[in-house]
């Protein structure tokens, strides 16, 4: 779990274990305010070796020559990444693990510095700057290794590719899943991962389909399976609450669905996965909700604003807010009550924003699930709740829970410009669902484990 154990008011501060400037500054500087911000909260991808180490944000020589950017990024909340927010229609009251904002008074005191010309101050006098402090397994039981290295090519070949790695637990008979990290080799170039519980079989019929059987293959939508965890930088491991697990059997395997973003020169990657099983102790199952794309009115795909005659999926040419809406109900069977301990949406590049929220069986408003205001579709994280604070989310038999997707399918989004220019198209055209990032997708995930009651 990332912490910062510094609080930056304008004017002053407030430093970990008593340590405190003697001297307040008139106003903040790199070395007084600004860096005990920047370098633990994106230091992670923004340092030499990182997956954005062209833009150094742990010297005041590199945050000083991307200054301006800083400032934008950081008022508009768009870094640090963590697209999931609150809106008007959708308020969340769950509280997350590894949640990177920047408070108020710290987005304030970035925003300041850069408006005084984003000055150095005194290196002598440096505050502390705290480490990112990121959580790891308590144990591991089993470490799961690539079938061999990665070859990642260089960015002249191909600006990203997302690569589906089969890493088998080999299990003679079923265990209970406790906990996941995954261990990053080469951070340079691996920008997320999405671990996903596949049939055996299936992950073999797919590593066959490119010719070449190498338990490595080109992700496409259906490679996303079960998700049992992942990675982006400043996340700790997946630890699913305490007493439960996930029931993994002989004929499943790990697929680690890894995003590669290119660096100038060729890399190699040998990125492993960690395993904490449950060694004996009663465990309750933790269960993984899972949509995939409704495609009609019997899956759950509620009528939409682009239907011709009967209820499809499909996002019109030209159109700018529309909107695809699916319906799942919580089944019975499964106890009186169930706690979100996480939460996942999923689209591709022509979505704008997600949402996903609860009505009661008895018709009363629930909480909202998830909430991401702005799509980026780099950044489809896994939002973990934070049990262990009031407001974590409860869910019941019955309870419907509506999964929106907003769609912006005209040449003011950059990636539909960017699709059609690749198709050899000049205006836009219908999408449709499909596996292919160059068609749509919604869908979503929320784990939960027995509540009491």
């Amino acid at each position: 779990m990332m912490r910062r154990c510094l609080v930056v008011v304008l004017g002053g501060a407030v430093a970990c274990a008593g340590e405190s400037p003697t001297t307040p500054p008139k106003g903040p500087t790199w070395h007084q305010g600004v860096a005990s911000i920047l370098e633990p909260s994106c230091g992670a991808c923004h340092r030499p070796g990182g997956i954005q180490a062209d833009i150094d944000l742990t010297t005041f020589e590199g945050a000083y020559a991307w200054r301006e950017a800083i400032g934008v990024a950081v008022a508009a909340r768009t870094m640090p990444p963590f697209p999931a927010g609150d809106s008007d229609q959708c308020e969340m009251s769950a509280p997350f693990v590894d949640d990177p904002r920047l408070s108020d008074a710290e987005i304030a005191t970035v925003v300041e510095w850069v408006q005084r010309g984003a000055p150095e101050g005194e290196p002598e006098e440096a505050w502390p700057v705290p480490s990112p402090e990121v959580s790891h397994l308590e144990r591991i039981d089993q470490q799961l290794r690539m079938p061999q290295p990665v070859a990642v090519p260089p960015s002249s070949v191909v600006r990203d590719r997302i690569l589906c790695v089969v890493m088998d637990p080999m299990r003679e008979e079923p265990g209970w899943l406790q906990g996941v990290e995954v261990l990053v080799d080469n951070a340079s170039v691996v920008h997320h991962v999405r671990l996903n519980l596949t049939e055996r079989s299936f992950a073999a019929e797919r590593d066959a389909s490119d010719g070449q059987i190498d338990g490595t293959y080109l992700c496409k939508g259906r490679d996303y399976t079960t998700p049992i965890g992942g990675y982006a930088p400043g996340m700790g491991p997946q630890v699913y609450p305490a007493g439960s697990g996930i029931r993994i059997t002989p004929d499943d395997v790990v697929v680690a669905a890894i995003h590669y973003h290119m660096a100038d020169d060729a890399q190699v990657d040998d990125t492993q996965v960690a395993l904490q099983w449950a060694r004996g102790e009663a465990v309750v199952q933790a269960r993984i909700f899972k949509t995939d794309t409704a495609r009609t009115a019997e899956a759950g795909l509620l009528p939409g604003p682009g239907d011709d005659g009967e209820v499809e999926f499909r996002i019109p040419a030209g159109a700018a807010n529309h909107t695809e809406t699916t319906l799942f109900e919580v089944p019975q069977g499964l106890g009186p009550q169930l706690r979100v301990f996480s939460t996942l949406g999923h689209m591709h590049y022509v979505g704008s924003s997600f949402r996903m929220w609860v009505e009661r069986a008895d018709g009363s408003q629930g909480p909202c699930l998830l909430s991401i205001p702005q799509w980026d579709f780099d950044w489809q994280l896994f939002y973990d709740v934070d049990l262990e604070e009031p407001g974590a989310p409860v869910l019941a038999p019955g309870d419907q829970i509506y999964v929106e997707c907003t769609y912006d399918n005209t040449l003011t989004n950059p990636e539909v410009a960017r699709i059609l220019e690749e198709e050899g198209l000049s205006e836009p055209r219908d999408f449709t669902y499909g596996t292919s990032s160059n068609a749509e997708m919604c869908s979503m995930m929320i784990g939960v484990v027995p509540g009491e009651g």
